[in-house]
């Protein structure tokens, strides 16, 4: 069987033709609507493919407890973050990739190059607000809140959402109280506590918690006593769990004092046990802040079991007040 010249011409044409009618799409249309964004940056495909990966390494590290597996990533993930750089130097989220990863790797005085970098380069928004905030709990691990403070505070007047600006605020308020400006720090918290909905989302349970540890360790324990009421009531056996779900969102920095967060989380929970453990690894750090504080809630643990073992008195209060039944 033969087909005619003319009848392969209509039967291509045919092909070629939408079925609503419509003319066929110019293969080339791409090229028209892209061309002068593949001149100025030619390789972005290929850097885009690299900062997803840049995305899931940053994701791994932070979860990461193997220190060789962690170290191995961050290795990998600065070749990769500067060989996109060496391809695309203009592109900010792989500067703050790089600022990050220098960060996560020890490499302070690079971080803090890096990171500043894109601070005063990138337009207001979330890259920007995360650069900050690692600025900030890079002065708080050297033992410089006041450094801090500036950092947070920007970060905290960024358009972040609701999780990014209770983190900056919780750090922020840390960083006032260790440069001496408790009272600012509890105001910055005590203002969202009492605006909070009374949801108890995990970052209510964050600023909750951070202003109940300033008050505790500022001494003004009916403060901290009204705090704990309040979430035990509306918590009730959902307490402990809330309140760690909001420490882990923001771990406090530096490092070392999730033992005091946890010495206070568990010992207003009623886990009396895990409370003394925490509060003795507390008072084990050289560097610990309120070695005082933490010697009053073990003593008064300690005091606590003494009325609990048998044979006790037993018409004695409870040692603190908030502990429950």
């Amino acid at each position: 069987m033969t087909v005619s010249r003319a009848g392969l011409v209509i039967a291509l044409v045919a092909l070629a033709t939408p079925a609503s009618g419509a003319p066929a799409r110019d293969p080339d249309a791409r090229d028209h609507g892209e061309f002068w964004a593949e001149v100025v940056s030619p390789h972005r495909d290929q850097v885009s493919a690299i900062k997803a990966q840049l995305r899931e390494a940053l994701a791994i590290i932070t979860t990461d407890w193997n220190p060789e597996h962690r170290e191995r990533v961050i290795q990998d993930a600065t070749r990769m973050a500067r060989h996109a750089r060496s391809l695309d130097p203009g592109d900010l989220d792989v500067l703050y990739y790089l600022g990050a990863l220098a960060d996560d790797g020890g490499r302070v005085l690079e971080a803090t190059r890096l990171l500043t970098e894109l601070v005063q380069r990138a337009p207001r928004g979330s890259t920007r607000n995360e650069a900050l905030l690692r600025l900030g709990k890079i002065a708080l691990r050297q033992g410089r809140p006041a450094a801090a403070i500036a950092p947070l505070r920007q970060a905290l007047g960024e358009r972040g959402g609701r999780r990014s600006s209770s983190i900056a605020a919780v750090h922020l308020a840390h960083a006032l109280d260790g440069a001496g400006r408790t009272a600012d720090g509890i105001d910055v918290l005590r203002a969202r506590v009492e605006a909070a909905t009374g949801n108890w989302d995990v970052e209510d349970a964050l600023e909750w918690l951070a202003l109940a540890v300033i008050y505790d360790r500022d001494e003004q324990i009916s403060l901290a006593v009204e705090l704990v009421v309040r979430a035990q009531n509306s918590l009730t056996t959902s307490y402990a769990e809330r309140l760690e779900a909001g420490l882990m969102l923001a771990p406090p920095v530096p490092a070392s004092e999730i033992h005091y967060y946890r010495g206070f989380l568990y010992e207003t929970a009623g886990f009396v046990h895990e409370a003394r453990a925490e509060w003795q690894a507390y008072l084990r750090l050289p560097s610990a802040r309120e070695p005082r504080r933490a010697r009053a809630h073990l003593d008064g643990l300690d005091r606590l079991l003494a009325e609990r073992r048998p044979g006790a008195a037993t018409h004695r209060k409870p040692s603190q007040p908030w502990s429950q039944p």
